[in-house]
């Protein structure tokens, strides 16, 4: 059979140049379609076509906080113009999952586009190891001196931002990134340093449902919305608590890249999208 002619394995069609499915070839075209290139034959990009060949399925996984250096920056550099920058804030007692969903959820877009989409990187008050919540050691890219601008900027909740809430150089660093950036994001009690910066007047926003009231007094101007899994206000999204950071974060690659890319970024970390008015379970 000559190449390129397609043959019959039960009831897959397989083209017999490398004997690659038309599925295959159809969810590289998709990926290359949307994210402005093409993949490389041995990219993640392939977008689940062979998941088992990713970097991820390669011994042990990328610690948290270092997928940009070792991963997406070391291939493509972090100077290349069609990706964001994605800053996520760390600190001690951040919640695991308020920084981990939306890092996972970035990282791997950026994988699926052949990294082209989002350079993701972490950002602490101080260039030393986070210990996050329970005790996980988040060792961060940058300090709050060095970080570079970043496009999107997410801060994340947990009961750390209480402290955060009296740290005057943190607040004053949020407040002049969130200027300079397209995309502004908090998680959970994230939403209180974003108020405590004045970030959230006027605007509909939402938090855990155990510090609404709380929100509610430290931007008396923002409508606080107790219904919502996440709001989205443009330049700023507001995700209610720990794993709403996810839906928050899958809307933002949906909102930048097409609903195509956010479905297979979903459907590789095997999540269910929640709508974001979902909320009503949770409310006491």
């Amino acid at each position: 059979m000559k190449s390129g002619e397609i043959q019959r394995h039960g009831d897959r069609a397989v083209s017999s140049r490398r004997g690659v499915s038309r599925e295959k070839l159809r969810a590289r075209a998709e990926i290359w379609l949307v994210c402005g290139r093409r993949p490389r034959r041995d990219s993640p990009a392939r977008c689940y076509a062979n998941v088992s060949q990713t970097s991820r399925s390669r011994g042990a996984g990328p610690r948290v906080g270092s997928v940009s250096r070792r991963g997406a920056a070391a291939r493509k550099g972090e100077a290349d113009v069609n990706r964001k920058t994605v800053a996520i804030l760390v600190f001690d007692d951040v919640e695991v999952l308020d920084l981990a969903g939306p890092f996972e959820v970035f990282a791997v877009t950026d994988e699926l586009c052949d990294y082209g989409a989002f350079n993701v990187c972490t950002v602490a008050p101080r260039a030393d190891v986070v210990r996050a919540r329970n005790g996980l050691r988040v060792v961060p890219d940058y300090a709050l001196e060095n970080c570079p601008p970043a496009e999107i900027l997410v801060v994340p909740g947990g009961f750390g931002t209480r402290a955060l809430l009296n740290d005057e150089a943190v607040i004053a660093w949020v407040r002049t990134r969130a200027t300079g950036a397209e995309i502004v994001m908090s998680v959970c009690t994230g939403a209180l340093v974003l108020a405590r910066a004045g970030l959230l007047d006027g605007l509909r926003v939402t938090t855990h449902h155990e510090v609404l009231d709380t929100l509610r007094a430290l931007a008396p101007a923002a409508t606080v919305d107790a219904n919502r899994r996440y709001h989205d206000n443009g330049r700023v999204l507001t995700a209610a608590g720990i794993s709403a950071g996810i839906d928050g974060a899958l809307h933002l690659v949906r909102r930048e890249l097409g609903e195509a890319v956010a479905e297979r970024t979903a459907r590789y970390m095997e999540y269910t999208p929640e709508d974001g008015r979902a909320r009503q379970a949770f409310i006491p």
